[in-house]
């Protein structure tokens, strides 16, 4: 075997492992993701990617609008609370006063009611008024 036919045969050898390579990467890109945008052309495939994009930034705007929401009502839940809050220390200070001593005797002397005179107390039982 000649230097040239010696050198011939390691270049198809070379070769045919180069193209080997070749038509594995061609076949895993037919079959892979990326196959899907292989063939396309570019004005396409530039469309589909701006769909992508406006619909991931519709997903996005509907959850901002929600968070939004969901604030406002927290705030006007807290606003409430506060109210509440406000009013229920109101009752609780009319209801501090209204217990007090000094004035259940104020209210039962502007209604007209007057202490009882000292003496024997006469309690009549419950069912004796028939």
């Amino acid at each position: 075997m000649t230097t040239h036919t010696l050198h011939a045969s390691r270049e198809r050898v070379r070769h045919s492992k180069h193209s080997s390579h070749s038509l594995r990467r061609l076949h895993d890109t037919q079959h892979g993701w990326l196959a899907r945008f292989a063939g396309q052309p570019l004005p396409l495939l530039a469309l589909e990617c701006a769909l992508v994009i406006a619909l991931l930034t519709l997903i996005y705007l509907t959850q901002v609008v929600a968070v939004d929401a969901a604030n406002t009502q927290l705030q006007a839940a807290q606003a409430q609370q506060a109210q509440l809050q406000r009013q229920d220390e109101q009752v609780h200070e009319r209801l501090a006063l209204v217990e007090s001593p000094a004035y259940i005797h104020r209210r039962a002397i502007a209604l007209g009611l007057r202490p009882a005179a000292p003496g024997p107390i006469i309690v009549i039982p419950k069912g004796s008024g028939q």
